[in-house]
Parts: C-alpha cells; structure tokens; sequence
C-alpha cells in the first residue's frame, strides 16, 4: 500500500502540539504530504502502516525510493512520524529506531535549520545505522542512538544495515547519504537532498 494523502486535522493538531511544526516552519501545513508506506519489518513480513510525512513537492519521488527498498527485500524497523514522539524528540526517535522524515529544528549545536525541516530528509533505522560524532583529536566518538555502538562495524552486515543497494536507490533522485560525511561526524541513518536541489523545487532556504 502506497498513498499520498494530505495532513488530516487529527495530524495536524499532533504536529502543533508535539512541536514539530509551528508558524515558523520554513514549510506550510498544506506544503507537506501524509505518506502510507508498506515495508518489509525485521520479522520479514510486509506492513502496511508505515506513515512519512514529507514535502509535497517530493512525495511521488519518495513513494518510488519506498518502493524499491520493498522490492529488494530492505529490512525497516517502522516508519512513525516524530510528531507521535513527546516534544518531537529526535533522541526518543532515534532509541525507538523509527525511520521518519519531516521535524522542524536546528541541526544539533547549530543555528542552521536542518533539511528535515523542509521535509527532504529521511533517517532510516537509527539504531543499526547510528549518527557517530568525533572530538577534535579523533580519540573519542558519541554514538546516537546508544544501541547503534554494536553496529559501528559497517562490515558486519546485519539485517537493517544501510548497504550499497539503499545508497544507490536514494542517490537515483538525488539524495545525499550522511554516511560519506567524514570530518567530525557520519550520520549513517540519514538521507538528504542537497541545498541546491530543494531550492529547484521553488522551496524557500
């Protein structure tokens, strides 16, 4: 099952109260799209109530990734809005492994507004494909979500793992995977459109 509906008032009134949407986001309600994604879980049965809510602007493309990661058998945890997460936390998110798209906020220890923000980023599986930061010397790293440490190894393989399949199925519409950042961090969960691509779809930076 894939549909592409808009907000419906019950989510609507989710999004507001929990935070992740306010009368500052760079995109308006009627700008965003309700995704209903069927996927493969780790049990290997296919559900159908996965629900990604993402810029209208990219919702035919990103029906068409989901697609292709059901048919090569890509194992997801589940797919849940953050709005359904207290204060739309990304932290409780993250721990949950929920694979999800749009939050209004900044990027962690910056003032620049993330790209989930405009509904053009997607975090798959936090916990096996976990967000590492460096300090500056190398030595030490932050593992987020905490679960995601045993999963540090990207040769080991295991179910859920983002792997050269997934990469190559994003990078067909043009999305960046966080996993080749290498200077103080790799985001190996998340997949964005660069800048320069969100701004062709006449969504405001």
């Amino acid at each position: 099952m894939f549909l592409i509906n808009d907000l419906n008032q019950n989510t609507i009134q989710e999004m507001i109260s929990s935070g992740c949407w306010s009368k500052d986001s760079p995109l308006q309600l009627d700008e965003l799209s309700e995704l209903t994604i069927s996927y493969l879980d780790f049990e290997d049965n296919v559900r159908n109530d996965g629900i990604l809510i993402v810029a209208k602007a990219i919702a035919k493309e990103i029906i068409l990734i989901f697609k292709q990661l059901l048919d090569i058998g890509f194992n997801i945890d589940n797919i849940t809005p953050i709005h359904k997460y207290h204060n739309a936390s990304d932290e409780l998110s993250m721990e949950a492994n929920s694979t999800t798209c749009f939050n209004f906020r900044k990027i962690v220890n910056s003032n620049v507004i993330s790209i989930h923000s405009y509904g053009c980023a997607i975090d798959i599986n936090p916990v096996q494909n976990p967000y590492l930061r460096f300090n500056h010397d190398q030595s030490t790293i932050l593992v987020e979500p905490s679960l995601g440490m045993k999963y540090i190894n990207r040769a080991i393989n295991k179910k859920g793992m983002i792997n050269s399949k997934v990469i190559e199925i994003f990078s067909q519409f043009n999305f960046e995977w966080g996993g080749d950042w290498h200077e103080n961090m790799i985001d190996y969960h998340h997949f964005q459109l660069p800048r320069n691509e969100i701004k062709k779809l006449n969504i405001i930076l």
